[in-house]
């Protein structure tokens, strides 16, 4: 039987954690160093049904790619995303008094070393931003840990002085 592509994401195992409890969000936000998603949602929202296939199918790009035979995680993505629905009376206090999401969807953007480091609302014809968005954190990411992985092959002026003088290398 033939399964439209879109469809077919939606049937394998979801790349998108779903927050039904603020113990849920706390844990998802502060569990991994690698950069976070997190739509807030509402079920009677239109904009975000429009929404829903894009977010998935970024999810599906830059998240967790699983083995559909075993729903093991065959490869980490670089972004972890998660769902939090609004109109779950568990999540109503987070989301107006914490997260301050009352229109939506609105998207939270996180790292644990920073906390929260980017919030917006996003419409379907905006939904651009969004991925500009996640591409921008992730460069920066990329170009922090290089300069890291730089400073430390950074080798001491001494040192080399010292493998030289013992002969041990060419003075070039």
């Amino acid at each position: 039987v033939w399964v439209p592509p879109s469809q077919q994401l939606l049937q394998s195992k979801s790349t998108i954690f779903k927050i039904n409890n603020p113990g849920d969000f706390l844990s998802f936000i502060s569990e991994d160093d690698r950069l976070t998603v997190i739509k807030v949602y509402a079920s009677w929202c239109q904009t975000c049904k429009k929404i829903d296939i894009r977010y998935r199918k970024l999810a599906s790009k830059f998240g967790d790619k699983y083995n559909n035979n075993n729903n093991n995680i065959n490869e980490r993505g670089k972004v972890r995303f998660a769902e939090l629905q609004y109109d779950n009376p568990a999540n109503e206090d987070l989301c107006n008094n914490v997260l301050e999401a009352t229109s939506f969807p609105y998207f939270l953007m996180y790292r644990r070393q920073q906390g929260q480091i980017r919030g917006f609302h996003c419409t379907p014809a905006k939904f651009q931003m969004l991925v500009d968005t996640v591409e921008e954190l992730l460069a920066e990411e990329e170009k922090e840990e290089e300069e890291q992985q730089e400073e430390d092959c950074v080798v001491d002026d001494s040192f080399q002085q010292q493998v030289i003088d013992l002969g041990l290398v060419d003075r070039r």
